[in-house]
């Protein structure tokens, strides 16, 4: 059933009641959030691909955050059993936790508007659940794909494939039943917290949680204009340990209006890490500067390149304003020399390779 909503208090997730599925005995079932902002070019192939699971869910929501392009009425039309949520734009986050306080699924599960899932997806994680009692949050591997050539990676993911759409997507699953970007890192092997510290581990539309854990965890944080999957992962992580399905089983898409590929998304995501490292989030304990210093020192590698790709991005699209703020936010995130080094040779590479790219292309 369809449905209007503008509450700012059920922005909050909270965990007032019990699943149907528990409260009957029943088989634990799924609740799915689909976050919308201006992306009615893509929704309706997102939620198909949700509402046609070999593994039906037992819920789909979908959260328009103040879009202007009628996001919601294609879902209305399209999908008249879906559940439409309308709240003005207050950001992903925001719209993540109103799904998820609606949400009444023993499992919660997220999908970004312009990405899209494997038809088995709730199946094989079904499957997995019941072979694996004690998980609480589990993770997945995505193909990534475009529907035209040109569409640009981020965040140094290689494309899969060019498909079309959701059924262009399975064809060429069957044919590539492997990513070409390696996901064993997705892995922890019980270092959860340690790794995540590192880098961004997982995809929010290639996850899986307990509803009670991940309103525990006190959904996504608000106050982040970007990197806020890796505070909400980093939450999850201090009170679960993190499974890894070995199997990909959604589509993750590139194109040219998605969030990892804009500027102020990319400057979020590391304004935001300062801030964890700096101001106590999400460390339970407040850090001197000094004991900050020689604990980023630590993951200085791994966030040169993190650091490398935003400020490659920036050079390669002539953004040099973005380029002043990443690189301050750099000197803040890399207290060694050696690092700052190696993020600028990353990102000199990066920005020749794109020139380049684009040269060819003319």
């Amino acid at each position: 059933m369809s449905r209007s909503d503008t509450s700012p208090s059920d922005t909050s997730p909270s965990d007032s009641s019990r699943s149907d599925s528990s409260a009957s005995g029943g088989e634990a079932g799924f609740a799915v959030v689909v976050p919308v902002h201006d992306g009615a070019a893509f929704v309706a192939e997102t939620v198909r691909s949700v509402v046609e699971q070999s593994h039906p869910a037992d819920q789909v929501i979908v959260v328009d955050d103040g879009s202007r392009d009628g996001s919601a009425q294609v879902v209305r039309d399209r999908f008249p059993e879906v559940t439409v949520i309308e709240s003005p734009n207050r950001g992903r986050s925001a719209a993540r936790n109103l799904g998820l306080a609606h949400a009444r699924a023993d499992w919660v599960c997220f999908c970004d508007h312009d990405d899209l899932w494997h038809r088995d997806k709730l199946a094989r994680t079904r499957a997995y659940l019941d072979e694996h009692p004690d998980c609480r949050a589990v993770r997945h591997p995505m193909w990534y794909f475009s529907a035209t050539d040109d569409a640009r990676p981020a965040f140094g993911f290689r494309r899969d494939f060019v498909a079309a759409d959701l059924d262009a997507c399975h064809a060429q699953a069957e044919r590539h039943p492997t990513t070409v970007n390696d996901f064993s890192y997705l892995e922890t092997h019980g270092r959860d917290l340690e790794v995540m510290f590192e880098r961004t581990v997982g995809f929010t539309s290639a996850t899986v949680i307990d509803r009670r854990l991940a309103i525990h965890a006190g959904g996504f944080p608000v106050y982040a204009a970007g990197g806020e999957d890796w505070l909400f992962f980093l939450q999850v992580a201090r009170l679960a340990a993190w499974h890894t399905l070995d199997e990909p089983l959604g589509f993750a898409r590139f194109h040219p209006h998605q969030g990892t590929n804009d500027s102020g998304a990319a400057r979020g995501v590391l304004a935001v890490k300062v801030a964890a490292w700096y101001a106590g989030r999400p460390f339970p304990e407040r850090r001197d500067p000094a004991e900050v210093t020689a604990a980023l020192a630590t993951y200085g590698r791994a966030y040169a390149v993190e650091v490398g790709a935003h400020l490659g991005a920036d050079l390669a699209r002539g953004d040099h304003r973005s380029a002043r703020v990443d690189g301050r936010l750099a000197g803040l995130l890399l207290p060694r020399w050696s690092d700052r080094a190696r993020a600028l040779g990353i990102a000199g590479r990066a920005a020749l390779r794109e020139v380049a790219r684009r040269g060819g292309a003319r």
